[in-house]
């Protein structure tokens, strides 16, 4: 019984990895999504506009990402997509942030 505790909690904390397939769909509906957000953008102008291209962007970088860690299912990998993710959130807060700089002193 003391055996079959641990083996049982690396077994519950191991992410099973996922097919190509799977992957290959996320990574399509990764790109679709991008293209659908990237035309909604055009209609924006200046600053409103280039957050909502960089808004677009990392959604697709987020998604294929998370798209990679799934099919090699390690920690690993999973730590890569959450690294992703953190850096592109920086990325798209800063632009909002010199958007709202500009706004504030083009007045």
């Amino acid at each position: 019984m003391m055996f079959a505790g641990p083996a049982a909690f690396t077994l519950a904390h191991a992410a099973p990895a996922g097919s190509k397939a799977d992957y290959d769909s996320a990574v399509k509906a990764a790109i679709a999504n991008y293209k659908a957000a990237r035309a909604q953008c055009d209609s924006l102008k200046g600053n409103a506009k280039d957050v909502c291209v960089k808004e677009a962007k990392r959604d697709e970088e987020v998604a294929k990402a998370n798209a990679e860690a799934t099919l090699d299912g390690t920690a690993k990998s999973r730590a890569k997509a959450d690294k992703v993710k953190v850096d592109a959130d920086h990325g798209v807060a800063k632009d909002k942030c010199v958007a709202n700089v500009k706004a504030k002193y083009a007045k």
